[in-house]
């Protein structure tokens, strides 16, 4: 039985199905052999021989079914898995090139993931930490905090305009917003995307658009 399970699981049905008739062969030819020998038994060995062989033949069939099943279950989440993982390298490289800068926050207020852009927005001029951390940790991230936590208890978006003192003198104003999202397998609306925009890129922006307007209406 050992080699018929082992042909069927890792080879094809064809081997399967050719080592399960050798079984069988084997068993019939002892089953002539102990013919020759002892003629009285040759019907109980014909029919354990027979027997044996249509069981093992119907196992090797269904196990190579089930093998090959798995195996093309297991391609498949490779598959997924591989396309998964392009999915999450495209969202990071679009996340890490945005000029807005993007905060993924949990109930606790802690920081998971924050691309460049925020790290600027708010660390200032000093170099920020890629690592996770807490809102909490540094008082001049006090209003982001705050309406983080407005947003878990509201369960709605949340704009608002925030003006952030750094340390060294520095200030950056900005404007904020939030949108709640949920995770597969937990309760709805665990995680808050906070969106930073810089007010002076956006006034410089505005100014842009204003002047290109107005050389269009000179033309």
């Amino acid at each position: 039985a050992l080699p018929v399970l082992m042909a069927a699981m890792l080879g094809s049905l064809l081997l399967a199905l050719g080592s399960a008739s050798a079984v069988t062969v084997l068993l019939l030819a002892d089953a002539v052999w102990n013919w020759l020998a002892f003629p009285a038994e040759a019907s109980s060995r014909f029919t354990q021989a027979g027997l044996t062989g249509g069981g093992l033949l119907l196992v090797a069939f269904l196990t190579n079914q089930l093998a090959s099943r798995l195996a093309r279950e297991e391609e498949a989440a490779r598959r997924i898995q591989r396309e998964a993982d392009v999915q999450v390298l495209v969202n990071r490289l679009v996340i890490d090139d945005l000029t807005d800068g993007v905060l993924i926050i949990d109930r606790s207020i802690r920081v998971s993931a924050a691309n460049p852009a925020a790290q600027t927005l708010l660390h200032g001029d000093q170099p920020g930490e890629h690592k996770p951390f807490s809102l909490l940790d540094d008082p001049v991230w006090k209003p982001l905090a705050a309406m983080a936590e407005h947003t878990f208890e509201a369960g709605s978006l949340e704009t608002a305009e925030v003006d952030l003192q750094h340390g060294d003198g520095s200030r950056t104003l900005m404007q904020m917003r939030t949108r709640l999202t949920a995770v597969a397998g937990e309760d709805a609306g665990n995680l808050c995307v906070m969106f930073l925009q810089d007010r002076r890129a956006i006034e410089a922006q505005i100014r842009t658009e204003k002047l290109a307007a107005m050389g269009r209406m000179s033309a």
